[in-house]
């Protein structure tokens, strides 16, 4: 959009005065990007829907700045044109670019939107793997559910988290593949993530698989397994909780203990007194004493 020929806009009169018909003549000021820029941010700020067509052209500026501040402004206005932009600029080659464009993306959803989303769990920067994630969550779409479950497997602790997180949001869709998968990974990172995962669902039908989990050989699984045991609330769990307060790792037998004040069970009262008499950690006996006196 070419600008008026006499001179640098006010962007900051533009504005504070809110001038839509100025800011979106500024998109084309060629000689400033800090100026289309904040054009874009204002406009979109606006949610001004007759400035979609020229922000959207603004995915092809040659600033790459100018062309996340456009993403994020489409995904403010949203609607069906906002969506076809956002989709032709999925695969740009500047990272936060496609960063954007896919936090976009979760925000409107629509026609294309989870597909794009999903090719993007493939991306070769772990950002973009984990905003793909976060946004698949968004819109809860059950056909996403493979690709987060392969997600669960992925080499950046970050990314497989953000994947559990997404799985809970599709809901109890999720709850048999994320079973399986549990149970036929060879992966603790992938365990983790799929115990994780199934405590966020609360699903009760989970508990006796998560008990079978408690004596695994990574500590952080056992760590797991002792949350998500505690989100459930299943007093037939209690027992499976007591024992982990014995485990040689402190954080297991810290989030044992606190899972046990969730669930309430006076059974565990002994058992917790016992276990504080020998406790050397500072933190899991905070964590004892504080369960003891919820059960007493």
């Amino acid at each position: 959009m070419p600008f008026w020929g006499w001179g640098k806009p006010d962007i900051d009169k533009l504005i504070a005065t809110k001038d839509v018909s100025g800011l979106m003549r500024a998109l084309g000021y060629k000689k400033d990007p800090y100026i289309r820029k904040k054009a874009a941010e204002e406009l979109g700020r606006l949610k001004e829907k007759k400035a979609l067509d020229a922000i959207g052209q603004c995915l092809q500026d040659s600033d790459f700045s100018v062309r996340v501040k456009a993403a994020e402004a489409l995904g403010r206005i949203g609607g069906p044109e906002a969506l076809k932009y956002l989709l032709a600029a999925a695969h740009d080659t500047e990272q936060k670019v496609r960063f954007q464009v896919l936090e976009a993306l979760g925000r409107i959803g629509g026609p294309g939107a989870i597909s794009a989303i999903i090719d993007a769990l493939s991306d070769r920067e772990e950002a973009i793997r984990g905003v793909a994630a976060e946004a698949a969550g968004k819109l809860a779409e059950p056909a996403a559910i493979p690709h987060l479950i392969k997600a669960l497997g992925d080499r950046k602790a970050g990314v497989r988290l953000k994947a559990s997180e997404a799985l809970a949001a599709i809901g109890q869709l999720a709850f048999e593949p994320l079973l399986k998968t549990l149970k036929n990974t060879s992966s603790p990172e992938c365990r983790w993530a799929s115990i994780y995962a199934l405590g966020l669902l609360r699903n009760p039908a989970a508990v006796e698989t998560l008990m079978s989990f408690a004596s695994d050989s990574n500590p952080e699984v056992r760590e797991a397994v002792m949350e998500a045991l505690g989100r459930i609330g299943e007093k037939k769990s209690v027992d499976t909780l007591i024992q982990a307060l014995n485990d040689p790792e402190w954080p297991v037998r810290k989030k044992a203990a606190d899972s046990l004040a969730r669930i309430g069970e006076p059974k565990a009262l002994p058992f917790l007194e016992e276990a504080l008499s020998k406790e050397k950690s500072k933190d899991v006996e905070h964590t004892m004493r504080r369960a003891i006196e919820i059960l007493k």
